[in-house]
């Protein structure tokens, strides 16, 4: 599966480093919790948006139960805490 390219917007402005680094591992975690399959990993490039979309995106990359790789986009809302994720597949899960 071929990664999509994402077009990046200026991200938000963080308090501190700290804070980044906080947020990313919030992101990170709630993205690889939504994706079934085994060695999961964030992939690829991260997308911040400013407050005005409060959404951070990741690719996760999975192996199924048939061994095949697969690569997701986590689509993270930052004012709702919660992470949802696509593939063209399966439509989208919550």
């Amino acid at each position: 599966m071929a990664l999509l390219t994402l077009a990046f917007a200026a991200p938000a402005p963080a308090s501190t480093p700290a804070a980044w680094t906080a947020l990313k591992r919030t992101v990170d975690r709630a993205c690889l919790s939504m994706v079934d399959g085994r060695n999961k990993k964030i992939v690829g490039d991260s997308a911040s948006f400013p407050d005005t979309v409060p959404i951070e995106l990741r690719h996760v990359q999975t192996t199924n139960r048939r061994g095949v790789k697969e690569v997701k986009l986590c689509v993270y809302d930052r004012a709702k805490r919660r992470a949802a994720v696509t593939d063209h597949d399966s439509g989208t899960r919550h």
